[in-house]
């Protein structure tokens, strides 16, 4: 509780534009509430706009995790896995999508989101933006929360089937007059690594901390 309170404390430093987010659930907690438990298990994520950002926060999530065991004379073991990346959608792809998109739902039915705003998506689409040109996009038709179990799809109509004729459409206008649009997507592609600096970097970031607060 001592860790979680420290995260708390660290969001009054997330800057807006990074769209930093801790989340997590205790996975174990103890076995009976007339024990003090000597094994607690803690699950937690880093979201944020930029994988710098990302790694910057993780930090804090370390520190708070050593905060707490220093607190109350405990040990902490943290296993730091990679986490997916921010999506960074290509603007070439994009502006060749939404002409697709509009061809089959018409251009009232599709919002456009600016290329300046970070809303902190992060998926294994994510790290596919980072050395392959990419565009992520959502489908309107869907109730309840997020990722939550009331999640259900309401408009099959506009969810897969307008959505499987964008996909169509927006392969035909990639290819077409011998794949010049798919070509000046890869072209004009400014990516932020390599693959071999993507694999080394995620190697980097698995990490093990042994920290002993007595």
């Amino acid at each position: 509780m001592v860790a979680i309170h420290s995260m708390n404390a660290n969001r009054e430093t997330f800057r807006d534009d990074e769209m930093v987010r801790f989340h997590g659930i205790i996975n174990r907690g103890g076995d009976a509430v007339s024990a003090i438990p000597s094994d607690v298990r803690l699950e937690w994520r880093v979201r944020a706009g930029s994988i710098s950002s990302v790694h910057e926060n993780n930090k804090r999530l370390d520190r708070s995790f050593k905060a707490g065991a220093l607190a109350v004379g405990a040990k902490v073991n943290i296993n730091t896995i990679p986490g997916y990346f921010p999506i960074h959608n290509d603007k070439t792809m994009k502006n060749i999508f939404i002409e697709s998109a509009q061809y089959v739902i018409g251009n009232d039915h599709l919002q456009i989101v600016s290329d300046d705003v970070n809303i902190g998506h992060s998926s294994d689409l994510g790290d596919l933006s980072y050395v392959l040109p990419t565009l992520g996009f959502n489908v309107a038709g869907i109730s309840g929360v997020g990722h939550g179990k009331d999640y259900l799809v309401e408009d099959w109509e506009n969810t897969i089937i307008n959505t499987a004729k964008v996909y169509a459409t927006f392969t035909i206008d990639l290819l077409h007059s011998d794949a010049s649009p798919a070509k000046k997507v890869i072209s004009s592609a400014k990516l932020d690594m390599t693959r071999s600096e993507y694999l080394k970097f995620q190697r980097e970031q698995a990490e093990e901390i042994h920290f002993d607060g007595a």
